[in-house]
């Protein structure tokens, strides 16, 4: 029983030592991370900046920010596009664009020990084996959906 709860606690706070790190790098990207299942930091800056309609500073994280901002910030922009709330400049359409054959890899979480990387075009494409390119689609609809009734 020992064995079995000191394996549970390194793999849990290897896991939780890899989140730390990858937060101050290039960030990761979860909806249900952790012990607890809540969103990542990236996650839950990109909702902030969507729910209060910072539109500008989310097309800036096409540029500036980390690879799981710039991520995300795709998949906002394009739910916005969609929703005629913003109209993108031909430069950040190409952003976008390049975006879907991007290998840059991003760091994906969920649960309390499953890590993994994608790269940015598996994860737009959702040709990846994982289930968060769907999410993030997901996640982007809700947040745009519950601003626009808001507003």
């Amino acid at each position: 029983m020992k064995k079995i709860l000191v394996l549970f606690l390194t793999i849990a706070l290897t896991g939780f030592s890899n989140l730390r790190a990858q937060h101050t790098e290039g960030g990761v990207v979860g909806f249900s991370c952790s012990f607890v299942g809540k969103p990542s930091l990236s996650v839950m800056k990109m909702s902030k900046l969507a729910s209060k309609s910072q539109y500008d500073k989310i097309k800036r994280k096409l540029v500036k920010g980390s690879m799981a901002e710039k991520y995300l910030a795709v998949i906002l922009c394009e739910t916005l596009v969609k929703e005629n709330r913003i109209v993108l400049t031909a430069i950040e359409r190409k952003i976008i664009e390049d975006s879907y054959h991007s290998n840059v890899r991003v760091l994906i979480c969920a649960g309390c020990t499953m890590f993994q990387t994608a790269s940015i075009s598996e994860l737009l494409n959702q040709t990846s084996i994982n289930y968060i390119g769907g999410n993030a689609r997901t996640w982007a609809e809700r947040i745009v959906n519950t601003t626009k009734n808001l507003n």
